[in-house]
Parts: structure tokens; C-alpha cells; sequence
């Protein structure tokens, strides 16, 4: 804290946010961070916009009759195909949001705009759910932060498995449906 007190005006807000999502994530619960060996794969799905692969996903759970939200915990795993940048993927998040008729507090968009890393071509987004609704999202399996907020993690989840996902069909291949 010492040499914190000599970073200039913009640098603090920064500093202290780091220091804050550090300390979160030093706290996170060691089942949370290990796959959980008993999760199986549900299904997988590609995702593409006309003729551009954006990323693959898959699904894990306690079980193959994956229920969302009820079945937890669950796993949800994105490989990229392409480079993001994570205000693209930001502004993608919030739009599924409001698509989907979420009413997106502000913590919600400054949690995500601080969990929410850039991609590249090849990386694994994961997002684990736990039994709690807490989730701990990964990149690369590096631990990139937590959500303690339980809608949070649901909304964030949702994008891709609730019922009014703006991408059905996709949903359905991740649940198993259409395998």
C-alpha cells in the first residue's frame, strides 16, 4: 500500500481495482477451480455467423438431463476461433442481455468489464458454475476472476443455455438435443 500511495491520480482507481479482483480471486473455493472429474460431457455445438466460425462450446454436467438453471454445477467452455477483443465481446454480452429482456444493472456491465479478457485464436473461455451459483471463469485454465452475484451468473450463462437464448438451435446441440 505504501508505494500504491505514490501512483498518480489515474493510476489508483486501476491499482485498486487489481488489488480487489487479486484478493477475489485468492479466495475462490478449491472445488470450484479443479474440472470437476464427475462433470460429463451434455453436448457441444458450433457456433458461426454466415460462413465465419467464431468458437465451439461445450457443455458439462452432473448429468446428460442438463436442466438450466436447476442442474448445477455445470461447466460451459468456449474455444475461440477468432481473435476478440473484450469490448467486442462485452457489447456482445450486453446485447444478448437486452435481447433476451434482461434489465442489466450496473454492477453486472462493470463486473464483466472487469472479468471479460481478450482472445485470441486458439483460447478456452470457461465458466463453472458451482453448487452455489458462484462461478469462476478461466482462460487457458488460468483463473481470470470470480462471480459472486447468483442472477449474475445465471444472466451470464443464460446467454447460451436459457430457454429464450436468442440462438435456439445452438442451445439445443449444447444440451444434447441435436447431437
Amino acid at each position: 500500500l505504501l508505494q500504491m500511495s505514490r501512483l498518480n491520480n489515474l493510476q489508483m482507481p486501476l491499482a485498486l481495482l487489481v488489488l480487489l479482483l487479486t484478493l477475489s480471486v485468492g479466495s475462490l473455493p478449491k472445488q470450484s477451480l479443479a474440472q470437476d472429474s464427475a462433470l460429463q460431457l451434455v453436448g457441444h455445438s458450433t457456433y458461426r455467423v454466415m460462413f465465419w466460425h467464431l468458437y465451439d462450446a461445450r457443455l458439462y454436467a452432473n448429468s446428460i438431463n442438463f436442466s438450466f438453471p436447476e442442474s448445477v454445477p455445470f461447466q460451459l467452455s468456449l474455444e475461440y476461433k477468432r481473435a476478440f477483443k473484450k469490448q467486442q465481446i462485452l457489447g456482445e454480452t450486453l446485447k444478448q442481455w437486452q435481447q433476451q429482456g434482461l434489465t442489466i444493472p450496473a454492477h453486472w456491465k462493470e463486473q464483466m468489464e472487469i472479468l471479460l479478457p481478450d482472445v485470441a485464436a486458439g483460447d478456452q473461455i470457461s465458466l463453472y458454475v458451482d453448487s452455489d451459483y458462484r462461478a469462476v471463469m478461466t482462460n487457458n485454465g488460468s483463473v481470470i476472476g470470480q462471480i459472486n452475484d447468483r442472477d449474475l451468473s445465471i444472466a451470464f450463462a443464460g446467454i447460451w443455455l436459457a430457454e429464450n437464448t436468442t440462438h435456439p438451435e445452438f442451445r439445443e446441440r449444447l444440451l444434447g438435443a441435436k447431437r
